[in-house]
């Protein structure tokens, strides 16, 4: 089972883990609330934003979010994670901290995780260890202004006409808009999805922003009706502001 089953880096997708390949372990989770948090419950189906570090039982730690430089969001019952935490994390709140102690069963099984033949982070039938935070729920979009733009600034209303491209985590684009031919919609009236309404809401014309949008404000729990973009999926817009559409005319 690979590493990338679990880890949100850039360049592989999140997919549904199989744990057949597991080891004879037939142990069961052991979970510790080092820290109970106070935030709301997190359940199956709810978008989360967590911190953690991954460690094998003597300690060495195999990944964390700190040395990645960013935390995971996921959303448990996706299966889109190692088992383990997929099971271990429902029942957590807000601000809370947990350690999961996982039998390799519920995490990489018989094959471990190596990234070369000689080179094996998780050893083949590993038990693991995490420290997991739940930092937020993501149920809004994650804005970052990558240039603010000189022009007008738009709003609910408005009438916009935007360049964008959008990928899943890994990075992997799966829509765009075709070179000289803008997306054109009024913010907040408009059948597109509610993250871009959202994300869009705000910006200055000439502006470029880095939309991160949940399940819940794009495809949902179903994903869209081509299979492109897969149940519980979060999406990675880029968004160019081209211009404000003057109504009046």
């Amino acid at each position: 089972m690979s590493l990338l089953c679990f880890l949100l880096i850039p360049f592989v997708l999140l997919s549904g883990c199989d744990s057949s390949n597991g080891g004879g372990d037939d142990g069961d989770l052991v979970i510790q609330d080092i820290s109970v948090g106070t935030g709301e419950l997190i359940e199956n189906g709810i978008t989360i934003i967590v911190s953690y570090v991954g460690m094998l039982e003597d300690g060495t730690v195999f990944d964390s979010s700190e040395l990645r430089g960013e935390n995971l969001i996921f959303t448990p019952g996706a299966n889109n994670v190692i088992l383990g935490l997929d099971q271990g994390i429902p029942g957590m709140r807000v601000g809370g901290i947990r350690r999961i102690e996982i039998p390799s069963h519920l995490a990489f099984g018989r094959n471990g995780f190596c990234v070369t033949d000689n080179d094996c982070p998780v050893p083949k039938n590993a038990d693991v260890i995490f420290e997991v935070t739940v930092e937020d729920i993501l149920d809004f979009v994650l804005i970052e202004d990558l240039e603010l733009g000189s022009g007008d600034e738009v709003m609910e209303g408005d009438r916009v006409r935007i360049e964008y491209t959008v990928a899943l985590q890994n990075r992997v684009i799966v829509d765009a808009s075709v070179p000289d031919s803008y997306l054109e919609f009024t913010i907040g009236t408009e059948f597109i999805i509610p993250g871009l309404h959202e994300g869009v809401d705000g910006m200055r014309v000439e502006g470029v922003r880095s939309l991160t949008i949940p399940p819940v404000l794009a495809y949902g729990e179903f994903g869209d009706l081509s299979g492109v973009i897969p149940p519980f999926a979060v999406l990675l817009f880029r968004v160019d502001l081209i211009e404000k559409v003057d109504q009046d005319g």
